[in-house]
């Protein structure tokens, strides 16, 4: 298993995919994070360049909670990280 995931310090990481073989890629999610690190995760792919792009990125918690609260989603969602 490869470990991608940004580091603290960086916003995104890369892969080159190596011919002939398969990939499962999962980039992470925005919000209750598994793996503690609170900024919103995502990836491209641009498979006609050949190269995978792992981001992490910051965003707004609190406005995202208070319109999750807005919205009446239940409170559990919108638990602080």
């Amino acid at each position: 298993m490869l470990n991608l995931r940004p580091r603290s310090s960086e916003i995104v990481r890369c892969l080159a995919p190596r011919r002939g073989l398969r990939y499962l890629l999962n980039p992470g999610s925005i919000g209750q994070p598994r793996d503690g690190d609170p900024r919103a995760g995502f990836a491209i792919a641009d498979l006609e360049h050949n190269v995978v792009e792992f981001w992490r990125v910051p965003y707004d918690i609190p406005a995202v909670q208070s319109r999750m609260r807005a919205a009446r989603l239940p409170e559990a969602l919108g638990a602080a990280a």
